[in-house]
């Protein structure tokens, strides 16, 4: 794959990435003017800009810019005396930061829906992923993916204010008594969190929402609540209730970017 193909893959994906480009040479160089690479905080994902201590060097200078949010970037080395090459000369490289805001999706509960959910999103990796539950021997079930973050927790309330803004609430947990705590965290900053949805029947809706209302959620705020949470297709297994839910949660997210 050509590091002009990777630009494109990795901009669908919306997966950060760094374009290093070799923009100048003074005297002897493994490579000419204009060669490029791409590299992701995983490394090297294709191009060159000269093979060896000299590529290694900038990757990892590279995964580092990444790391730290740092802006784009051009530094000059000597390959002597900075890197540690035989050649004497100089390159001068051009580090291109590219980055994507990140989907933010927290979800509450490791039961058997939230098993089939994750199945389903362990493949997206444009958005991160928080998953929580008091459970040990659930949340070790979940897939394992970069994106991917599990925590054992028994209280879920400090955990719904330190979410990014814009992160997507889901409350998949046992049931109404362990989700009236996030519910009601989430709701009390729901202009920050723009999908805020609970799993249940309409009658559950209805009774969590007179709840929530008695501890002083505004009838605006608990207008966005959305319960039953999927969209209204498949049947009651959990494998179809999940996939009504990441279509749901998809729908939401582009009607947001248009």
């Amino acid at each position: 794959m050509s590091w002009a193909d990777s630009v494109q893959r990795l901009t669908s994906e919306r997966r950060d990435f760094v374009l290093v480009s070799l923009t100048a040479i003074r005297g002897s160089a493994p490579q000419i003017v204009g060669a490029k690479m791409i590299v992701t905080a995983n490394g090297l994902e294709s191009g060159t800009v000269g093979g060896g201590k000299i590529e290694n060097h900038c990757i990892e200078h590279a995964k580092l810019l990444l790391e730290q949010q740092s802006d784009s970037e051009q530094r000059t080395w000597n390959l002597q005396t900075d890197i540690g090459m035989t050649c004497g000369g100089e390159v001068t490289m051009f580090f291109d930061c590219n980055r994507f805001k990140k989907w933010n999706i927290a979800i509450f509960g490791a039961g058997h829906v939230a098993q089939e959910l994750m199945r389903v999103m362990s493949s997206w990796e444009q958005c991160s992923i928080t998953l929580s539950d008091p459970r040990e021997e659930w949340v070790s079930k979940v897939p394992e993916a970069s994106h991917i973050q599990k925590s054992v927790q028994e209280s879920h309330e400090e955990r719904v204010s330190n979410l990014p803004d814009g992160t997507f609430v889901v409350s998949l947990t046992r049931g109404h008594s362990a989700d009236i705590p996030v519910l009601e965290a989430a709701l009390r900053e729901e202009h920050r969190f723009p999908f805020i949805g609970v799993i249940g029947s309409k009658v559950k809706g209805n009774k969590i929402k007179k709840e929530l209302s008695e501890k002083g959620i505004s009838q605006q705020a608990l207008e966005r609540l959305i319960c039953p949470i999927g969209l209204p297709f498949g049947d009651n297994t959990p494998p179809e209730i999940a996939i009504s839910i990441a279509a749901q949660l998809l729908t939401v997210k582009d009607s947001l970017n248009d």
